[in-house]
């Protein structure tokens, strides 16, 4: 993404601002305020740590990630500093390789990992080992297929945005992951696999949480690669600026969660971890 670090924990923060509370509102209603362990994993820069904390007191959250810029960025947000090693361990990982005990989690939460893996059978694999028998997982991903919708809109523009959408591929991800996620927790050995969606439209929450998303500069390490042309990239920017000025404009983003748990019976949890 454009601005290395800093702009990574815009963007994430931007996200979690956009689509937390519907993803909360699933979470709920599969009784995920009930758990006593979760491990989130790929929780970058705290943003969604800072929130589950927040809506499930008494929690003990892992939180997982392999970049050591966000997880110390995670360290000293203000939500979440005078938790850190209490209620929150943060710790050093990838999805494959967990620095967590077997059996030791009641519920690990996987928001927008799953399309960057190179084979998320393997994660959804490493995660079940994680989790108690009867453990649950969830997965939130995208399509970039079923992305949302947004009017006024130039249907000249879908040809680049897929593009880059399709770029993802080249670096071993999948950007139209979500249509295949309960695909791979049952091949993975979960059960009870189900797939639900959430929307969140602009009229609900104004423009600004899909400000940083949306915003044409995102496309610009394309520019530099020369996957997408400066001209294109000029009409990307005049057409974003219309829709701004629109002031019938609407943007609906849609999400996908996908569930299931492991098999077998409840086991008495132990947990280690190694702090980042």
């Amino acid at each position: 993404m454009r601005g290395g670090t800093p702009g990574e924990i815009e963007r994430l923060d931007s996200q979690a601002a956009l689509t937390f509370e519907k993803e909360l509102f699933l979470l709920r209603a599969l009784g995920i305020d009930s758990a006593s362990r979760i491990a989130e994993i790929g929780s970058g820069s705290g943003a969604v740590t800072e929130r589950l904390v927040r809506a499930f007191p008494g929690v003990s959250l892992f939180a997982v990630d392999p970049d050591s810029d966000l997880l110390a960025a995670a360290r000293f947000r203000p939500g979440l500093a005078a938790k850190i090693d209490s209620a929150v361990s943060l710790v050093e990982g990838t999805c494959e390789s967990i620095p967590l005990s077997d059996n030791s989690m009641d519920v690990a939460i996987v928001r927008y990992v799953f399309q960057h893996l190179l084979n998320p059978v393997v994660g959804a694999t490493e995660i079940m080992r994680i989790l108690r028998p009867g453990g649950r997982i969830v997965v939130i991903d995208s399509d970039a297929q079923l992305w949302g919708a947004c009017s006024p809109y130039t249907p000249e523009l879908m040809e680049i945005h897929a593009r880059a959408a399709d770029s993802q591929e080249s670096r071993g991800g999948d950007r139209y992951v979500a249509r295949a996620l309960t695909r791979i927790l049952q091949t993975a050995g979960y059960v009870g696999a189900s797939l639900h969606s959430f929307a969140v439209s602009s009229d609900e929450v104004g423009l600004e949480p899909f400000a940083a998303i949306m915003n044409p500069e995102n496309l610009l390490p394309h520019v530099e690669s020369g996957l997408i042309t400066m001209s294109e990239y000029a009409l990307v920017l005049k057409d974003y600026q219309r829709f701004v000025a629109d002031p019938t404009h609407v943007v609906m983003s849609l999400g996908f969660l996908a569930t299931a748990t492991t098999p077998g019976l409840p086991a008495t949890p132990t947990v280690t971890a190694r702090m980042a």
